[in-house]
């Protein structure tokens, strides 16, 4: 049976980035795909041109193209990298110095909140967002100019530069504050200031933990692929 040759498989990956697929994971997850309908296209018909049967085979995707398959391999590794988190976040726990730490984050948060009706520490969680603004912007940069230079840019190494979805998160601290009322004072100061001591936990495991070891991460998560 015909097979798809070297040079096809090369015009199968500039396919998928003709069609928006950046990452080198799910290019070839779908080159795979691609490769095999137009392999069972040609046992079929071996007349069949490869431009011919890449396209009869892409139409298969429907109306959306690759999008669909796009966005499934998004939700799973978002799952999986919220399980990193999650394990990352207890290993640190364990560390007497991050837990001291902490305590002290927790401490000052509430100091800062019983000042003022908890303004002061609103304009301290805002410098913080501007912050962490600047370090996504900086690391998505990164990214795109590595994908513009034509270097293999993988699904999960973008979550880790661009910390998944937690700066949609950092929100919520906001929403207490604007709803805080000097009478209330201390048990929601207690509240915010553990939610912010969590912040802080977490801040430093997405942004900080994560991306030193990103390396060794891409190896567990994608063993069969050379990433260097």
């Amino acid at each position: 049976m015909k097979k798809v040759s070297n040079n096809e498989v090369e015009r199968l990956y500039r396919f998928t980035r003709e069609h928006f697929v950046v990452y080198y994971d799910v290019q070839t997850e779908l080159v795979d795909h691609l490769a095999n309908g137009i392999e069972n296209q040609w046992q079929d018909d071996p007349g069949i041109s490869f431009e011919q049967a890449l396209q009869k085979e892409f139409k298969k995707f429907g109306v959306y193209g690759f999008s669909d398959v796009v966005e499934k391999r998004e939700r799973a590794m978002e799952k999986r990298y919220f399980k990193l988190i999650l394990k990352e976040i207890i290993t640190v726990l364990t560390r007497p110095k991050v837990s001291v730490g902490l305590l002290l984050i927790f401490l000052l948060s509430n100091f800062f909140l019983s000042l003022n009706n908890g303004k002061d520490a609103y304009l301290i969680f805002l410098f913080i967002v501007f912050c962490i603004v600047l370090i996504i912007a900086g690391r998505r940069a990164v990214i795109r100019r590595k994908a513009k230079e034509g270097k293999k840019v993988f699904l999960f190494e973008t979550m880790i530069e661009n910390a998944g979805g937690y700066f949609s998160l950092v929100w919520i601290p906001f929403q207490f504050l604007n709803f805080m009322d000097a009478s209330e004072g201390g048990f929601i100061n207690w509240m915010m200031s553990f939610l912010i001591a969590f912040y802080a936990l977490t801040s430093y495991v997405c942004f900080y933990r994560l991306p030193k070891n990103k390396e060794d991460i891409l190896k567990k998560v994608y063993p069969e692929m050379k990433y260097f």
